[in-house]
């Protein structure tokens, strides 16, 4: 009875989980939408509107490697709540920011968030699970970013123009300190079931995990994809809605609904890859999942800023939202399962610093080359490019 319980706990652990993952991607993908309000009353340029989706990573690019040391020791709820925590504070504090620079320092608080209510969650559930059910699982919680990302961004623009962004960040922010009492109540760190003694322990040197962790090539090169296909997806919740207000004359609600259309398809890709990842050989299934997608994603990217007549966005729409979610999976499980699972939590967080990085640099590039250009073709083409060299990348690797 007490095994039956432990097994049963894992779900409890998979749905506080995603509760999470769906915290975080309302949290920073809300902005795009915010944007489309905030450039118009504060005058924002291009650059300044891509900082401050990339300052929100900036906290991921000098915290995601020590969080993923830190989870062996402290455990990924610990560090979860802690993650919630800023959310919330983060969240709170946009609704009272007048000015581009507090609102940075919001992002920048809401960014400490997402680093620690990503990686340290997605360590802790997958730990509870078999190695051949990972795929699914990590599809299944990565699905609650999807989910967010629905709430984010397709909805994100009805609910600012009903509620404003004062009370839309405020509740938010209730929410995510709803959830952080989820984590506390759960208690409990990893069920001591039959796989446990492949589990990770505390290693005798802070520093030697990640030592062992980044002499493995196969990581960096996976670190490197991951740094792409975040890199574009972050790009995108940030100027979609802002080139459909532009370029397709759109309302700030259909013009959010319409790049949202990525996150409503995103929960199913995210699921199917997962499925797909496990069901195949691990090796080929991990590769062909994470390869090929980033390839389609290329010239889907090319079409949202080439595109004048909705028809042809929407292709461009449809085909990132399919294509850029489903390797999601395959990214986790083989980050995970290319190192000893005692650096597991490092491996995580170094694909976590190498999403945080992607996401950091390509918004405000993107910003930059629409100051300088005023041509949303040449803005998008950044994430175009970009993709191909990913895949170009994933073939290349013995993931």
């Amino acid at each position: 009875m007490a095994e039956i319980g432990k097994l049963r706990f894992r779900w409890v652990v998979l749905g506080v989980s995603w509760f999470s993952w769906s915290m975080q991607a309302i949290a920073l993908l809300s902005i795009g939408p915010m944007l489309t309000l905030l450039i118009p009353k504060l005058g924002l340029t291009g650059v300044q509107a891509g900082t401050l989706m990339a300052v929100s990573w900036i906290p991921g690019i000098f915290l995601a490697i020590p969080a993923g040391i830190l989870i062996a020791r402290y455990g990924g709820r610990k560090l979860g709540m802690l993650g919630l925590l800023s959310l919330a504070i983060g969240l709170i504090l946009i609704a009272f920011s007048a000015t581009f620079e507090l609102l940075a320092l919001a992002r920048f608080i809401l960014g400490i968030g997402v680093t620690f209510s990503g990686a340290p969650p997605l360590a802790w559930t997958i730990r509870c699970f078999t190695p051949q059910e990972r795929g699914f699982v990590s599809g299944v919680l990565a699905s609650g970013f999807g989910t967010g990302g629905i709430i984010g961004v397709f909805a994100m623009g009805y609910i600012l123009s009903i509620f404003g962004i004062f009370l839309t960040a405020v509740s938010f922010g209730v929410l995510s300190l709803v959830c952080m009492l989820c984590f506390l109540l759960a208690q409990q760190e990893i069920p001591e079931i039959s796989w446990s003694d492949s589990m990770p322990t505390n290693s005798t040197s802070f520093f030697e995990p990640m030592s062992q962790a980044f002499r493995n090539f196969e990581l960096w090169k996976i670190g490197v994809v991951w740094f792409v296909i975040v890199g574009i997806t972050t790009a995108y919740a940030t100027f979609a809605p802002t080139t459909f207000v532009s370029l397709l004359k759109m309302d700030v609600a259909s013009a959010a609904a319409t790049a949202g259309i990525v996150s409503i398809l995103a929960v199913p890709s995210l699921l199917g890859g997962g499925w797909i990842s496990d069901k195949l050989k691990l090796r080929f299934g991990r590769k062909i999942i994470i390869w090929l997608p980033t390839l389609i994603s290329a010239p889907a990217f090319y079409l949202i800023g080439a595109s004048s007549v909705f028809f042809f966005a929407v292709i461009g729409i449809v085909l990132i939202g399919i294509f850029s979610w489903v390797s999601n999976a395959g990214v986790f499980s083989a980050a995970s399962e290319s190192v000893d699972s005692t650096v597991e939590g490092v491996a995580l967080g170094f694909i976590s610093f190498m999403a945080s990085l992607g996401s950091f640099i390509l918004p405000i590039v993107m910003g930059a080359v629409f100051d300088a250009t005023g041509s949303w073709i040449f803005v998008w083409l950044v994430p175009a490019v970009t993709a191909l060299a990913g895949a170009i990348i994933a073939f290349s690797s013995k993931i």
